[in-house]
Order: structure tokens, then C-alpha cells, then sequence
């Protein structure tokens, strides 16, 4: 394969085309419209900055500014909770935390403590886990449901689709800090608006490092697993935190997105043994 070949896969792997075929909204340098474009044959077109075909005019557009407007406008949010329970919707969200990366670099952090409303149950053996007690908390501790719901709208900001930015939000277990997310605002009648695009650590851990031997995809015994420390788990701020280790060490770095899942793998498997 020729360096330029080379370099032509390199650039369809940085904006998530395959060699052959892919597409994305960008404005036509042609025609002005904002349209899809599809990817004619990467490893033979003479120009892979002109490689994107217009659906609607057919002429071809630069690359050049969607790739940096991708670039410069995705958007990580890793969150972790901790409850009073299991459910939804019974039981309480009593600790949030979220981290904001722009570009695989943080940027912002959101954390609080959140009294339960007043229908909420409180499970002893939750909160023995999390060590979380709403009755011991002194007033400026915790934020009322309400306003809570608010501050964590106010900060998952999702840019409207017209900016091009991608925005994803992260968990360990998605289902289970999403629907508490959620849960929370429609008790108190504030919808919070969650991003269309989640990614779910649980299955990273399935894909990489149970054929490595792990017994499960629990964060704790993630954490032994790979040799992390476990001060201050199940805590938000720190599995959040572990969270975005977590991700960072199973996927592919934004300053290097061409490494592909396997390398990453192979990389993972050598620094275990």
C-alpha cells in the first residue's frame, strides 16, 4: 500500500467513513446547500481532500473545514449517580456527577448532592453502599430537586444541529443513570433533555476485556482487574472519574483516532501481562 493510499485511509478513519462508502452533513461548496455527501472509492480518488460528492448538484466539496468543525465541536459528558435504590421511579437520585470534555480535553465538572423528593424511598442497603444518609446532610450540602434538575439541564448543554457538533453522553450502565436522570425531572415536572448519542462502558468491558479473563463488567472488579485503585468507590466523583479512565483506556484517543479498536485491544492485553 503506498504512503498515500496510507493517508487517504487515515483521513476516512478520522471522520468515521469506511474506505468505500460513508456520508455526512457539510454545505456544498457548489450548489451552498446543506446536503449529504457520499465517499467515492477512498483508495483511488486522486484528491482525498476533494472526495465528498454533493447528492444534490454533484460537484465535489473540501473536506478541509468539516473535518476541523467535527473536530473542534465533539462533546463528551460522563456522568455516574448515586441512589437510593434500584428504581427509577421510586427510588431516589441523592449524588450526580459530570464531567464535560471538548476534543478529549475536559473542560468543566458538575457535581451535588440532591435531597430526595418526597415520595422517594430510601433503601438501607443502598445507601450502606454509597454511605449517602439526606437526614445527616447540613443545609448547603444538597440542592432541592428542583433546582437540581435545572443545574443539570443548564450544564448538559446539547448545541442545536445546525453548529455540527456530536455530542455524547457516558456512563458505566447507561441505562441506569440515564433513566434516574430522567426520572428526576418528570417528578418534578422539568423534562431534562438528554444527548441522542450514549455509549455505555459495560460494553466495552465485554468487548475487551472479558476475553481477557474478567469475571464481570462491575466497576469494582473492573478496578481490580486492571490494577486501579479503589479509594473512594462508590462515590460519584470518583467513579466518574474512573468512568472516564475507563473510556479513555478501551477506545481509540482523540489525538489518535486512527487506532483502530484491535490495536487498542492488543495494546490493553500487553500492558495486563
Amino acid at each position: 500500500m503506498s504512503i498515500e493510499t496510507k493517508e487517504r485511509i487515515n483521513i476516512a478513519k478520522k471522520i468515521g467513513a469506511s474506505i468505500f462508502s460513508n456520508s455526512a452533513k457539510t454545505v456544498c461548496l457548489g450548489c451552498g446547500k446543506k446536503t449529504a455527501f457520499f465517499y467515492l472509492d477512498i483508495s483511488s480518488h486522486p484528491n482525498p481532500m476533494k472526495g465528498w460528492k454533493c447528492e444534490k448538484c454533484r460537484s465535489y466539496g473540501s473536506l478541509t473545514d468539516f473535518l476541523s468543525k467535527r473536530e473542534r465541536q465533539t462533546i463528551h459528558y460522563f456522568v455516574d449517580t448515586e441512589t437510593s435504590g434500584l428504581f427509577p421511579e421510586k427510588n431516589a437520585l441523592l449524588e450526580i456527577s459530570i464531567i464535560k470534555h471538548i476534543n478529549g480535553k475536559e473542560v468543566d465538572r458538575f457535581y451535588s448532592k440532591i435531597h430526595p423528593c418526597h415520595t422517594d424511598i430510601l433503601n438501607p442497603k443502598a445507601l450502606e453502599v454509597n454511605g449517602l444518609n439526606p437526614k445527616e446532610w447540613k443545609r448547603g450540602e444538597f440542592l432541592a430537586p428542583f433546582p437540581a434538575a435545572k443545574a443539570i439541564q443548564e450544564f448538559i448543554h446539547i448545541p442545536p444541529k445546525s453548529s455540527g457538533a456530536t455530542c455524547y453522553l457516558i456512563a458505566h450502565n447507561i441505562s441506569f443513570d440515564a433513566g434516574f436522570i430522567k426520572a428526576l425531572g418528570e417528578k418534578i415536572k422539568v423534562p431534562i433533555k438528554l444527548p441522542f448519542f450514549q455509549i455505555d462502558t459495560v460494553q466495552l468491558v465485554n468487548m475487551f476485556l472479558v476475553p481477557m479473563g474478567i469475571k464481570n463488567a462491575k466497576m469494582d472488579t473492573v478496578r481490580e482487574f486492571l490494577g486501579r485503585d479503589s479509594k473512594g468507590a462508590h462515590t460519584a466523583e470518583k467513579d466518574c472519574e474512573d468512568l472516564v479512565w475507563l473510556y479513555k483506556l478501551l477506545t481509540p484517543s482523540f489525538e489518535n483516532p486512527s487506532l483502530s479498536m484491535c490495536e487498542t485491544a492488543l495494546e490493553l492485553q500487553e500492558t495486563i501481562k
